[in-house]
């Protein structure tokens, strides 16, 4: 059974405020390649502090929930962007709800976002904004084609 995310996320963050550490199911592909909707799971908890290339739960103002990677942070607000999408959407700091400490990716052992693999790809992906658009636009032509 599948919840509606505007009714099932506020239960969450109720969660996170609590002290919980929640583990929630990756839904839809905007976190790619680093996590698949479907697949993998994400470990959430209430953040001590943000960092840029941190992958934050955020409360959007169009009034929904994204699970995105904080690419620039200023006095007033944070912009974020999942590693698929190439706009990115921001959001204050309140808006913060929670932030990813680690991952299970096809069913295996949890996988923490402190490793040093996971800090030089969300480095390297997080600076490479640019040519990640051009990839990202390429690969979604090539799907585009692949159909036809």
């Amino acid at each position: 059974m599948e919840y509606p995310s505007d009714k099932f996320v506020p239960e969450i963050v109720k969660l996170l405020n609590n002290g919980h550490t929640v583990t929630l199911p990756v839904r839809g592909n905007s976190m790619r390649p680093l996590l698949k909707g479907g697949r993998d799971k994400i470990l959430i908890s209430k953040p001590t502090e943000i960092n840029i290339g941190d992958i934050v739960l955020a409360y959007i103002p169009s009034h929904r929930y994204v699970l995105h990677r904080i690419i620039k942070k200023s006095p007033n607000k944070i912009l974020l962007l999942g590693d698929a999408n190439i706009t990115p959407e921001q959001c204050s700091y309140n808006d913060i709800k929670g932030k990813a400490v680690g991952f299970y990716s096809s069913g295996q052992t949890l996988r923490s976002m402190n490793s040093t693999k996971l800090r030089i790809y969300s480095y390297v992906w997080t600076k490479a904004y640019r040519i990640r658009i051009l990839l990202l636009l390429c690969l979604r032509r090539i799907k585009k084609k692949a159909k036809i």
